[in-house]
């Protein structure tokens, strides 16, 4: 088992190559698509912004809301049910720096970071469970929340969407997913709407 950057990954493979090619898992093409992002670092909301410029459904969550006890999920599933499943959709607590100082001055670090990961980690049951195939996740302590609400275990790596990010097989109780974890300063500003295929309807 190797920890560390992709770079240190590559470089063995290539000082130690298997006797031949292996090939990934086939790029998911099919299911409902979602995306749930956390991370609050500049790429992922680049990644936002050019998910939203392109046309495509996104939604932002009100921490302070959920917090407060007012039903952000349940809004958010109806507003996802709302939306047309040929598009993906994107569910994101990533906010502005300014304005996630403003959310921890509220909550305190701790106490917000928990209800984003508590919040996303749910929607990601209730999206699986209601028919999404296809899960982009963006953020570390994210992804963590999401692999432990969906009981992930293991997963079978596949092709790579951007260096150090790949898609993935994993098996849920809710079935077969393909799922793509990202820590927030991942892949190219695109690369939401280029890994999930829609840069050309998005054009």
């Amino acid at each position: 088992m190797l920890a560390g950057a992709a770079g240190l990954a590559g470089g063995l493979g290539h000082a130690y190559p298997t006797a031949g090619p292996v090939p990934a898992e086939p790029l998911p093409h099919t299911g409902r698509a979602a995306v749930l992002a956390g991370s609050c670092s500049a790429r992922a909301l680049e990644q936002i912004a050019h998910f939203r410029t392109a046309g495509l459904p996104a939604l932002h969550l009100d921490v302070l809301a959920a917090a407060a006890g007012h039903d952000v999920m349940g809004k958010a599933l109806a507003w996802c049910d709302a939306q047309s499943p040929d598009l993906p959709v994107l569910l994101h607590a990533s906010t502005s720096p300014e304005e996630l100082a403003a959310v921890q001055a509220r909550l305190g670090v701790t106490e917000a970071a928990a209800r984003v990961e508590e919040l996303l980690g749910a929607l990601a049951s209730h999206l699986v469970d209601g028919g999404v195939r296809r899960l982009l996740v963006a953020g570390g302590e994210t992804s963590g929340a999401v692999t432990t609400a969906l009981g992930i275990r293991a997963v079978l790596v596949g092709e790579e969407a951007d260096p150090g990010v790949p898609w993935t097989h994993a098996t849920t109780k809710h079935g077969d997913l393909a799922l793509m974890l990202k820590s927030g300063n991942f892949g190219a500003f695109d690369l939401f709407t280029r890994a999930l295929g829609v840069h050309e309807a998005a054009a």
